[in-house]
């Protein structure tokens, strides 16, 4: 009997120590900066954040249905930027969680890029709306807009202006200094 607890313990013990070895090894693996920003363009209904997640390649990838969702690879080459902008709910209000996202890549030695219309086509660009919303959730490619990107001195310059025609979205200008 004291053999089988001693055992039940020994086995709860190596499997926390495994658990604690893995969140730790998975904090590390992820290399994101939220630095000191400034979003000049979120709706006062909600808060927005934009972080630059380094040495990670985007990877669109498409479901069985068509549907668009993506991945992300360690790659030293590239780096995604995601901006999220998410509207203040009330808290006794289920289903009630609405956000939207675009993230991108970005090649880590580019200072600066420009993207009009058909080059934001060839590029890895998403547009992601989550919320209880039939037929509306879930990723779309941005097909249409102005994408300027310029980095000096550590201090990345965002503006976007887009527009995805097979939904409809609240945010159509990211402005952003990061």
């Amino acid at each position: 009997m004291k053999k089988g607890i001693l055992l039940i313990i020994v086995i709860v013990f190596i499997s926390c120590s495994n658990l604690k070895k893995n969140a730790s090894t998975s904090k590390k693996q992820i290399n994101t900066t939220v630095a000191e920003s400034t979003i000049f363009t979120c709706p006062q209904d909600g808060s927005c954040k934009i972080e630059m997640i380094k040495n990670k390649n985007l990877l669109i990838r498409k479901d069985d249905l068509n549907g668009i969702y993506y991945q992300t690879k360690d790659d030293e080459r590239f780096s995604i930027i995601k901006f999220t902008y998410t509207k203040g709910t009330p808290v006794n209000i289920q289903d009630a969680n609405y956000s939207e996202e675009v993230i991108f890549q970005i090649q880590n030695d580019i200072s600066e890029l420009n993207l009009t219309d058909s080059e934001l086509q060839n590029s890895k660009i998403l547009f992601g709306k989550h919320c209880f919303c039939k037929d509306e959730a879930g990723y779309y490619a941005i097909e249409k807009g102005n994408l300027n990107f310029h980095r000096k001195n550590n201090c990345n310059t965002l503006k976007l202006k887009f527009q995805v025609n097979t939904t409809s979205q609240k945010i159509t200008t990211i402005n952003a200094v990061f």
